[in-house]
């Protein structure tokens, strides 16, 4: 018998190093950078961007995913993605695409080209953090 797991499938920055750290983690002398849902709605991107874990409570792993794309599957209720891409045109998506997450890097201190040329940028399938059935 198999353990199963609830998924993620998304475009977006994601992170498989449980070592990683959010810019406004671990600030001592109060939160400089602000909380993520305040740096999302300061962009303007709240309704554009998420951002979350995957993998596991114990071990939490980064990722910054475009709302429209995230899909989550639980345990024993898949969802289909075919209608994510049927009105997809993949040049003008992915330029726009681009520019929210740059933007979003920026704003917190990321290499958005360094995340793209080491294969961070993409379209993800991962477990997810979050049981609770969002």
């Amino acid at each position: 018998m198999s353990t199963s797991t609830d998924a993620l499938f998304f475009y977006g920055i994601c992170w498989n190093e449980e070592d990683h750290v959010w810019p406004w983690e671990g600030e001592e002398d109060g939160d400089e950078n602000g909380d993520p849902d305040e740096i999302l709605a300061n962009l303007d991107l709240e309704d554009r961007l998420t951002i979350g874990t995957h993998c596991m409570d114990s071990c939490p792993m980064g990722y910054v995913a475009i709302v429209d794309t995230l899909h989550r599957a639980n345990r024993g209720y898949p969802q289909r993605v075919d209608e994510a891409f049927r009105n997809l045109d993949p040049e003008v998506w992915a330029s726009e695409t681009a520019v929210h997450l740059r933007k979003f890097c920026d704003a917190v201190g990321y290499d958005f080209d360094a995340l793209v040329e080491d294969g961070r940028v993409g379209w993800w399938v991962c477990s997810d953090t979050d049981w609770s059935g969002r």
